[in-house]
C-alpha cells in the first residue's frame, strides 16, 4: 500500500517536508541557490574592475560550501595573489593612502580591496601600520650596533636577558644570534656619555653577560626598506 505524503499546514513545513518518494530536493535547492550567490560574490570580488560582473553567469556549484569557506588560494602554501602582493607593496610605501587610490592602482573596487586589506591585517600579514621616525630628530644622534655574549646559555639566563632588553627604551631592536654572540643590539644614544652610562649598567654590571662589543654607526647607508613582495617561482 502506497504510503501517503504528511499533511503540510505552515509554510516552512512545506518548504521542509519530504515529497512521497522521499526528496529533499527543495531545501538542498534553496541552499545551494544561497550558496552559489555568495560563491558568485566571492568571484566578483576577485576580479579586476574591468572583468566584474561577467563571471557569476558562468558558476553554479550545488554544494560548494567548503570552498566559499576556504578559497583554493589561501590553501595553497602561498595565501596572497598578484592583488595582495601590489597591495603590500603600495602599503609599504605609504599606509595612509586612501582605499581608493589603492583601488585604483591594483584594478579592483574599493569595497573589494577594502575587504583584501582587513584580511591582510586578519592573517598577520600586515602586523601593524606605525609612523617611521629618525632618532636624530628627536635627540637621539647616536646609533650602535651591540654584540653581547652571556656567561651561561641557560634558558633561564636568555629569559632574563630578554626580559631586560625589552623593557629598555633606548634598545630600539633586539635579536637572539647564532655564532660567537649570542645577541645583537640596536640602541640609541643623546652622547657617548650617556651610552657609557648604559653600557655600563646593561652590560658591565650584569655578571650574566660575559663580554660585549659596540659598534658605533657612522652614516646610514640603506634605511628601513619594504619587505619584497614577489611570489614564489
Amino acid at each position: 500500500m502506497a504510503k501517503e505524503a504528511p499533511q503540510v499546514t505552515d509554510r516552512r513545513d512545506r518548504e521542509s517536508a519530504p515529497s512521497a518518494t522521499g526528496s529533499t530536493r527543495a531545501v538542498v535547492g534553496r541552499g545551494a541557490a544561497t550558496q552559489d550567490m555568495q560563491h558568485s560574490k566571492f568571484v566578483d570580488d576577485c576580479q579586476p574592475a574591468s572583468a566584474r560582473g561577467r563571471i557569476s553567469a558562468f558558476f553554479f556549484v550545488p554544494f560548494s560550501i567548503k570552498f566559499i569557506a576556504y578559497p583554493a588560494r589561501a590553501m595553497k602554501n602561498d595565501p596572497l595573489d598578484s592583488f595582495d602582493r601590489k597591495l603590500i607593496e603600495l602599503l609599504q610605501a605609504d599606509a595612509q593612502r586612501p582605499v581608493s587610490a589603492l583601488a585604483e592602482s591594483v584594478g579592483l573596487s574599493p569595497p573589494a580591496c577594502y575587504r583584501r586589506i582587513r584580511r591582510l591585517r586578519a592573517i598577520g600579514i600586515i602586523e601593524r601600520e606605525v609612523a617611521i621616525v629618525r632618532p636624530r630628530n628627536l635627540g637621539w644622534p647616536l646609533s650602535m650596533i651591540v654584540l653581547v655574549s652571556l656567561e651561561r646559555e641557560s634558558a633561564r639566563t636568555m629569559n632574563e636577558m630578554m626580559e631586560i632588553f625589552r623593557n629598555e627604551p633606548e634598545i630600539l631592536e633586539a635579536w637572539n644570534v647564532t655564532g660567537d654572540h649570542d645577541f645583537a643590539l640596536r640602541i640609541v644614544a643623546r652622547d657617548m656619555e650617556g651610552y657609557d652610562n648604559l653600557a655600563q649598567r646593561l652590560f658591565a654590571a650584569n655578571d650574566g653577560i660575559r663580554t660585549f662589543k659596540t659598534l658605533v654607526i657612522i652614516r646610514e647607508v640603506k634605511p628601513l626598506s619594504p619587505v619584497p613582495v614577489k611570489g614564489p617561482s
